[in-house]
């Protein structure tokens, strides 16, 4: 998401903007943008992955490993 959504504006001037989002203006039909000493900061960390989902994986794969389990041993594999 963009720090400034402008659209069709005839004169813009932003000074010393700062943001952490990938883009700093986002628009259409900008005539006169001027942007000075503005610094668009990357986050070097991706967000962390959400620790349901990986407790939901680990439990996913607990459960296939007991079916698993239990179709060999009704199968008599083992």
């Amino acid at each position: 998401m963009a720090m400034f959504e402008i659209d069709e504006s005839e004169d813009v001037r932003m000074l010393r903007c700062k943001t952490d989002s990938e883009t700093l203006v986002k628009g259409k039909r900008l005539h006169g943008l001027e942007a000075e000493d503005c610094e668009v900061k990357h986050n070097p960390n991706p967000p962390a992955t959400r620790k349901v989902f990986i407790v939901a994986a680990w439990v996913m794969g607990i459960v296939g490993a007991v079916i698993a389990a239990f179709f060999t041993k009704l199968f008599g594999l083992v």
